[in-house]
């Protein structure tokens, strides 16, 4: 499942992971993103990860990426849990291959 926080710089997209993530909650992310993206020079991206079970269809999140251009302005993504769930880290990685990431 996925929720999104609210944050006063509308820079920032702040997600919530949980549960059993879905095909919707891919395209809920991907649509945040992307509008993010085409607002702001820049954009920073934080993950909160609790309890994430796994990813449903598993190839659809795996196949999660943008456009060079717009995996560019990804500035700073930080990824927050109380024990970073490994698998779902390595893909945020692979997905912003230039941004600063820190767990």
């Amino acid at each position: 499942m996925i929720e999104f926080l609210d944050f006063p710089d509308t820079n920032i997209v702040g997600v919530h992971l949980s549960d059993t993530l879905t095909e919707d909650d891919h395209e809920a992310f991907a649509y945040q993103l992307r509008d993010q993206l085409e607002a702001h020079m820049t954009v920073r991206v934080l993950f909160e990860i609790e309890d994430v079970e796994g990813w449903e269809p598993e190839d659809r999140w795996e196949d999660l990426t943008f456009d060079m251009r717009q995996v560019e302005d990804v500035d700073k993504v930080a990824i927050v849990g109380d024990d970073p769930w490994e698998p779902l880290v390595d893909k945020i990685e692979l997905l912003f291959p230039s941004s600063l990431i820190q767990t």
